[in-house]
C-alpha cells in the first residue's frame, strides 16, 4: 500500500517550534504579530524573552511577513 505524503506549511501545523532556545511556537509568533510585532526583537519583547543563538530569526521574519501580508490583504 502506498502512503500519501503531503507538504505542510507552518500555517497548517499548529505548535511548531520556531525558537528552541526560548521554546517559542509559530502560534506565539503569530500572536505577537497580531499584537503589532514586526521584527524578531518585537516578538522576543512580547514573549518576555531575548534572542539567544538567533538561528530562529529567519523563520520568524518569514512568519511575521506572512502576517503583515495577510493584514494588508484584508
Amino acid at each position: 500500500m502506498r502512503s500519501a505524503r503531503t507538504a505542510h506549511t507552518t500555517q497548517e501545523i499548529a505548535g511548531v517550534y520556531v525558537c528552541l532556545c526560548n521554546a517559542l511556537t509559530d502560534g506565539q509568533v503569530r500572536a505577537a504579530a497580531a499584537a503589532g510585532a514586526t521584527r524578531p526583537k518585537d516578538v522576543f519583547a512580547t514573549c518576555g524573552c531575548g534572542a539567544q543563538c538567533a538561528n530562529c530569526t529567519r523563520l520568524m521574519l518569514s512568519i511575521l511577513r506572512e502576517g503583515l501580508a495577510a493584514n494588508a490583504a484584508s
